[in-house]
């Protein structure tokens, strides 16, 4: 993993994968590796709240 890799936030990570993706709907599963089980809830509960679910 290069330094601008490991630099990203989880939220940075999580949007790049949706962004990236053909699917519409997401779940904690689909981002299994990429932060905890927990951190990844809570980040997408917080990307939902800021409505970044309109992409």
């Amino acid at each position: 993993m290069n330094t601008l890799e490991s630099s990203k936030t989880l939220e940075d990570k999580i949007l790049e994968k949706i962004t990236l993706a053909d699917d519409e709907v997401f779940t904690r599963k689909d981002f299994q590796g990429i932060g905890n089980y927990n951190s990844v809830g809570r980040c997408l509960r917080n990307l939902v709240k800021k409505g970044a679910n309109s992409f």
